[in-house]
């Protein structure tokens, strides 16, 4: 397993979390959600830092206090009701966390998928924080609609149809990943072929279909069933995320 598992985990969460603040308009919701979020951002950066301390480097540590910084201004300006600074902070923010990443990423070096490459490395990262932070918002946002029933639905229909985008979007990252076993350059074994058929049943298959549902129940604005949908479609993002970072794992400690 990669020495960073659990650090580019909960940093990928992150910069999908902050990111999908963008898909939420403050006059189309409280800006006090986006207050929130920014906390349970914090949150993760917090986590991160403890984990990755005694051994991460100073381009991590760059990143972090870019992103801190960042996101507290953020809070700020959403109390403030500055939209455009407001969405500003968030591009910093996650900026700050993907040069955290990516220091994370060299402290590491052991990923299978830099056989594939820096582009791939980027495009792994982005689609995996989409695909977390699109899924855990939308169920945050469902909740939101508890104290705010009259809320438009506009939000949490945007938020469910860019999860699907990033589903469709992750999958073609995950053929790389297959590119590398068709073509003979990763020999899986049996635990392999396991990550493997999780990965592709649970995060895309199951992911897929509970998107889908989620979205027709949000249509006919029954937000409470699709909160409940939601929960599990986080649950199965959550899953098969953390089962391609087994899988990445494990083909690097294969013979090739």
């Amino acid at each position: 397993m990669d020495a960073a598992f659990l650090e580019v985990f909960c940093l990928r969460l992150a910069i999908g979390l902050v990111m999908a603040l963008l898909l939420l308009p403050p006059r189309q919701i409280n800006p006090r959600f986006h207050r929130i979020q920014s906390v349970i951002v914090l949150g993760l950066t917090t986590v991160t830092v403890v984990l990755a301390w005694s051994r991460a480097e100073s381009a991590f540590f760059l990143g972090i206090g870019l992103a801190v910084g960042a996101c507290l201004l953020g809070s700020v300006f959403w109390s403030a009701h500055a939209s455009l600074a407001a969405g500003g902070s968030v591009v910093l923010t996650a900026a700050g966390l993907l040069i955290a990443l990516a220091g994370l990423h060299t402290e590491a070096g052991t990923s299978a998928s830099v056989q594939l490459g820096l582009a791939y490395l980027i495009a792994d990262d982005l689609t995996s924080s989409a695909v977390l932070g699109l899924a855990t918002t939308a169920m945050l946002v469902g909740h939101w609609y508890l104290i705010a029933p009259t809320m438009a639905i506009d939000p949490l229909i945007r938020l469910i149809a860019a999860l699907a985008g990033a589903v469709g979007l992750r999958m073609l990252t995950a053929l790389a990943d297959m590119s590398l076993i068709l073509t003979g350059d990763a020999t899986l074994d049996s635990l392999g072929w396991l990550w493997l058929a999780l990965r592709w049943v649970v995060g895309f298959a199951g992911l897929g279909i509970l998107t889908v549902l989620a979205w027709r129940t949000a249509r006919i604005r029954s937000t409470q069933s699709a909160t409940g949908i939601l929960y599990v479609v986080t649950i199965f993002a959550f899953f098969g995320e953390l089962t391609a970072q087994l899988l990445h794992a494990h083909l690097a400690e294969l013979p090739q």
